[in-house]
């Protein structure tokens, strides 16, 4: 399994939730090797997508289609900025089949005294 972050910020969670849904309909059925996605907005206005392929090379095969990227494009102006898509991407050495549960956590914190402890105690260390 690969699993794919995406996040932003949007001040139009209406617009950011059609053009998902947009997706489902138009561009999932076409999509090869697609698991599915957790997506919202939160009142704060951030966005945050986690959307999961069978293969990083079959998620990479769908960003390059055409109908993809200008879906893409057409999301991209829901969002107040770009659309970052950090380097962080998952890969479950076991495939879909065998992963029971996969815990992604990002965070910032400027004090390195502060994380240090939370970094420790993390049960995936």
């Amino acid at each position: 399994m690969f699993a794919q972050i995406i996040q932003g910020k949007t001040s139009g969670r209406q617009a950011v939730r059609a053009s998902l849904d947009n997706w489902m309909k138009d561009l999932e059925p076409d999509a090869k090797g697609y698991l599915g996605t957790t997506a919202d907005v939160t009142d704060q206005g951030d966005f945050f997508a986690l959307v999961r392929f069978e293969w990083e090379e079959v998620a990479k095969a769908n960003s390059e289609r055409s109908e993809q990227v200008t879906w893409w494009a057409d999301f991209e102006k829901t969002l107040d900025g770009r659309g970052n898509i950090p380097g962080q991407q998952h890969r479950n050495p076991h495939g879909r089949r065998r992963s029971r549960f996969s815990r992604i956590r990002a965070g910032h914190e400027w004090s390195m005294q502060r994380s240090r402890p939370l970094h420790f105690r993390s049960p995936v260390n």
